[in-house]
């Protein structure tokens, strides 16, 4: 027997299954949060939310590495800078060492003979005056005078200290010279004039050079005809003549350095040439060598602060150098004496070179520690940070050696602190090596700065993935509640509208019975 359901009972019982089906699948919306929970809601959404999920995590587990990264680069940089304070104290050990006393009791020193004259204003000393006139012509001693550029006529004087010779036509006799002789003749009886052991003579520049016989004795020229002979009217000092040293030259040498030479002459005349004691010392203290002179006119040579722990020498560039001066003029010259290391200085010098030598430990221990999560970039390790879940965005920084031997440096002995050149030396290097860790700091701070930036990027591509993903497969709660409130009530009225049609078949059912 077959049983029928009528139109209203069908239509209202579809209604209502319907309205269940709905509601099932809002409670389930709204029970997982998402619109679509499988391909079978919305196969694209949900295989492209996947996708931008998956990428999410992968970039989003590079976070770690890339956090760890960061702080292996703040440990070096740490460490760089605690290196950089122990240099800094490695430096003040040295000028420590420059502020403290001599470690030697003697220095290397040397003297010459006494250079007769010689003063602080004239280490050349003095000899006889001398005076010497701009050139005759091509004049020589065979030139006869009337035949001189400026001719010597009759009646021309030569006034000589007090004696005047005088030129005559022919026949000259006692103070008297023809103008026919030749210049030798005048000269002979200029020096003759000019006292006891003087010279009068016409070099090979032609110029005329009167030289008095000793030290005590000044020179007065004068007359009408001094002149023409290139000479000027007036008095030269007696002994002001340039001394023994004038005209020769001194080579020094400090240990292995290089050597330098001193030419002795008038500064004025001669550019470099050397004078005072002033312009000596000024030379010589290039290479680290002090000169000075004594009542006797004795030169002392010695070492300077800066050069106190070497030897030197002197030498003479030719024979008549070492007759002035007294040093040798073959080998190496004269030796100086040799220094002798010893005293409060010296052990001051040595309690410092201990101290310099433990800071040195210290900058080892401190490179090690630097380490962080195994890595250590002040022990030269690479550090690569990987950037994207391909790979193919990576960043490598190289680390550099910071123990003392990779900063350049080594450890002092005595040597390193005996003065002031091998410390200004040591206190060199040590600047080098805050340079490069200074340049090194730098390299890590860039690295830094873009680790940082490419962190701060990940993270927001993390999160700009996982929001896509979401905008595609979560559902708008709000929306689908008041969906299922509207679905439950439409439930409700289906319910009813289904009893009334059922009461309606009831009721014709009662009416046959």
């Amino acid at each position: 027997m077959s049983v029928t359901i009528s139109s209203a009972v069908k239509s209202n019982l579809l209604a209502l299954q319907t309205i269940s089906s709905e509601a099932n699948k809002s409670q389930n919306i709204l029970s997982t949060g998402k619109k679509v929970n499988s391909a079978l809601d919305n196969a694209t959404s949900f295989f492209t939310a996947s996708s931008l999920n998956s990428r999410a995590k992968a970039v989003s587990g590079l976070l770690d590495s890339v956090s760890n990264g960061i702080q292996t680069i703040k440990a070096a940089n740490a460490g760089i800078t605690s290196i950089t304070k122990l240099v800094d104290q490695l430096k003040s050990t040295g000028q420590q060492a420059l502020a403290s006393a001599s470690a030697y009791t003697s220095q290397a020193s040397t003297a010459s003979s006494a250079i007769s004259g010689a003063t602080a204003a004239d280490v050349r000393g003095t000899s006889a005056a001398v005076t010497t006139g701009a050139a005759v012509g091509t004049a020589t001693g065979a030139t006869l005078l009337n035949a001189l550029p400026t001719v010597v006529a009759a009646g021309d004087t030569f006034t000589v200290n007090g004696t005047t010779i005088t030129a005559v036509a022919s026949g000259a006799t006692g103070d008297q010279v023809n103008v026919g002789d030749a210049l030798s003749v005048l000269l002979g009886k200029i020096a003759t004039a000019a006292g006891s052991g003087a010279t009068a003579a016409i070099g090979a520049d032609f110029k005329v050079t009167v030289t008095a016989g000793d030290k005590t004795t000044a020179l007065a020229l004068g007359g009408t005809g001094i002149s023409k002979l290139g000479l000027a009217a007036g008095t030269t000092a007696a002994g002001s003549g340039p001394g023994a040293l004038n005209g020769k030259s001194l080579t020094f040498k400090v240990g292995t350095g290089v050597a330098l030479a001193v030419n002795f002459g008038d500064p004025a005349t001669t550019t470099g040439a050397v004078k005072s004691l002033d312009d000596l010392n000024s030379k010589l203290s290039t290479i680290g060598l002090t000169a000075s002179v004594d009542s006797t006119g004795k030169l002392t040579f010695g070492t300077t602060s800066e050069t106190a722990s070497s030897s030197f020498t002197v030498k003479a560039a030719d024979a008549a150098g070492t007759t002035a001066s007294g040093f040798a003029n073959s080998g190496s010259g004269t030796a100086s004496s040799a220094p002798v290391r010893g005293g409060a200085g010296a052990d001051a010098r040595d309690a410092l070179v201990t101290q310099y030598n433990s800071l040195l430990d210290q900058i080892d221990t401190l490179s090690k520690d630097a380490s962080y999560n195994g890595l250590n970039l002040l022990k030269g390790d690479t550090l690569t940070l990987v950037f994207n879940e391909t790979n193919t965005s990576k960043l490598s920084i190289t680390g550099q050696d910071g123990s003392f031997a990779g900063l350049g440096l080594s450890k002092a002995t005595a040597t390193n602190l005996n003065d002031g050149a091998a410390i200004n030396s040591l206190l060199s290097t040590l600047e080098s090596s805050k340079g490069s860790l200074s340049s090194l700091s730098s390299k890590l701070g860039a690295s830094l700065a873009v680790v940082q930036t490419r962190q701060d990027f990940t993270k927001e591509l993390a999160n700009t993935l996982s929001t896509g993903a979401d905008n595609l497969v979560n559902a708008d709660l709000n929306e689908e509640a008041t969906k299922l409130l509207a679905l439950q009530t439409s439930q409700s009225l289906a319910q009813s509208a289904l009893s009334l049609a059922n009461q309606s078949q009831q009721g014709v059912l009662r009416l046959l019975q």
